[in-house]
């Protein structure tokens, strides 16, 4: 595979976006952007690269410190780590290694969407309508899939309103089914 050289706007765009992103969603930023096929790997090899980080530590652990992931926290606990909130929703054993058990934890934004409307389908992602992604409210939280929440972000279509970012997935869900549709009628012509 060919190595991406990155044009001065491509890194330009990496340094803006990347405070407030995982490398997952700074990825899909990127490649909905610039339309390329760049993995989270790549990216988070290029920001470390160029020196840039999150702003943040993460939930790189350091001996003596307090651990947030603690397998003594209660269940129901909430903690956040790069930007994201957590909650714990089992207490399972600690793993020989010490790390702690990733069944644990849980995305909240994921644990209230999937207490109020079942399980999230594989490929879909969870968006908050008004773009607080600390407002945890059932009818805030939408599932869409990579592809809507990509166009959404390449348009730049996500709103503080939740009508308007609504009707934008809306409009992208019309834009695929018409896509996929034309394709199935192609397929038929050509039996």
């Amino acid at each position: 595979m060919k190595k991406h050289l990155y044009s001065e706007s491509e890194r330009n765009f990496l340094r803006d976006n990347i405070a407030n992103c995982s490398y997952t969603e700074l990825s899909s930023k990127f490649n909905a952007k610039f339309r390329t096929h760049l993995t989270v790997d790549a990216i988070e090899h290029t920001c470390k690269r160029i020196g840039i980080n999150h702003g943040h530590p993460g939930a790189k652990f350091v001996k003596g410190k307090h651990n947030q992931f603690s397998p003594t926290c209660p269940i129901g606990s909430e903690t956040v780590s790069a930007g994201k909130v957590y909650i714990k929703i089992v207490n399972n054993k600690v793993i020989s290694s010490g790390k702690h058990c990733k069944e644990n934890w849980m995305q909240k934004n994921r644990y209230v969407y999937e207490q109020s409307y079942g399980k999230l389908p594989d490929g879909y992602q969870i968006i908050a309508l008004d773009g607080n992604r600390r407002n945890f409210a059932p009818n805030n939280l939408y599932a869409v899939p990579r592809k809507i929440s990509m166009m959404l972000c390449a348009n730049k279509w996500f709103s503080k309103s939740p009508e308007i970012t609504l009707t934008a997935i809306k409009y992208c869900e019309l834009f695929y089914a018409l896509k996929e549709g034309k394709n199935d009628a192609r397929t038929q012509k050509r039996n």
